[in-house]
């Protein structure tokens, strides 16, 4: 029988996939895998007449399920093997990243999730995790969903593009 953190990794994840409106897909080999894989893999939208480093680029998430006071993002446990995938991938200049989703409960719900709030981290900071990431400017998480919830997908490729 799964545990409640596994169940609410399973939702993100999917909530995840539903809202990004392009190409996605579970890359995970094993749930606790020793090679580190992360959880996703994002595929940027071809747009006809863009610059040729547009087109066909992939961007990798690992997910994981955190919560907030607000100031900080707090996620489950990101495992060495993960944290050396993402440093490996990072020095071959991949984009790579760790998604936080925050559940958010029913104000009368029972526990019942309705929402996600979502924190990206670049691959750089992954390795701090035990620490917490602190949000906004000048910090290591940004909330994708603090600036647009309607189109989630939108403003996390606004996010990967910022990358440089």
């Amino acid at each position: 029988m799964a545990s409640k953190r596994e169940d609410l990794e399973t939702d993100y994840r999917r909530w995840v996939r539903k809202n990004w409106k392009w190409w996605c897909t579970c890359i995970e080999y094993a749930v606790g895998g020793d090679d580190g894989n992360p959880d996703l893999v994002f595929g940027e939208p071809r747009e006809w007449g863009s610059k040729p480093d547009r087109r066909g680029i992939a961007y990798w998430a690992e997910l994981k399920v955190g919560e907030t006071d607000g100031v900080v993002v707090q996620c489950s446990e990101v495992r060495p093997a993960q944290v050396g995938w993402h440093a490996k991938a990072a020095l071959a200049g991949q984009r790579t990243c760790l998604l936080i989703g925050v559940p958010v409960y029913a104000p009368r719900g029972g526990g019942k999730v309705t929402d996600w709030l979502t924190y990206a981290v670049r691959n750089e900071h992954i390795a701090d995790w035990k620490r917490g990431f602190q949000i906004g400017a000048g910090g290591q998480a940004f909330n994708i969903t603090a600036f647009d919830t309607t189109d989630f997908s939108s403003t996390l490729l606004g996010w990967f593009r910022s990358f440089t």
